[in-house]
């Protein structure tokens, strides 16, 4: 067995992580699903970039940088789920633009891309994100800022009501983003 898969097995954090790693992620996402801190997070991905086994989609990021196993990480995952009778996964997540999906993790972003059930106006969506998220700041005024960045992203569409006020909507490429931060943020 080559060393660097050696390593692995003895780092029982850094394997949990290759092992269960299901789509690209941020280190915030990942410290929550793992329940540790964000810097301990930060340290785990950045030691799995410098042994090979994850490398970072969007370098030119300064925050939300995401990360994804690489081909050698992909064969120890197979390999490690393997070891642990577990099935091994299939990684059919949607084709997204990384650069977009990294700048929509930001907390404001992510959760008003997650709580756009059906076309609403911005203050209701941020009703509903802050049902999900209680502790999430954010004014009224900002959350019309957020969907009109939103709408420039192609993340949201505009549809005018049958009272002429002006709703917001996912698109296809938003509820495909949304799944993937849905995903993403859940506990494991």
């Amino acid at each position: 067995m080559p060393k660097k898969y050696q390593w692995l097995l003895h780092n029982k954090e850094c394997k949990k992580i290759v092992m269960n790693l299901e789509q690209p992620i941020t280190a915030r996402q990942l410290s929550t699903r793992m329940a540790c801190r964000l810097d301990v997070a930060r340290f785990r991905l950045k030691t799995l970039a410098q042994r090979d086994y994850v490398y970072c989609l969007n370098e030119s990021a300064r925050r939300s940088r995401l990360f994804w196993l690489t081909p050698f990480g992909l064969s120890c995952q197979k390999k490690l789920r393997t070891l642990h009778s577990l099935p091994i996964r299939v990684h059919d997540f949607p084709v997204v633009d990384w650069g977009l999906y990294g700048w929509s993790c930001f907390s404001q972003r992510s959760s008003m891309i997650q709580a756009a059930r059906e076309p609403s106006q911005p203050v209701r969506i941020k009703k509903r994100a802050k049902t999900r998220n209680p502790r999430l700041k954010m004014s009224d005024v900002h959350a019309c800022a957020v969907a009109q960045q939103l709408v420039k992203k192609g993340i949201y569409r505009t549809i005018i009501g049958k009272n002429g006020r002006t709703l917001y909507a996912l698109t296809e490429h938003g509820k495909a983003l949304g799944a993937l931060l849905s995903n993403a943020e859940m506990s494991r």
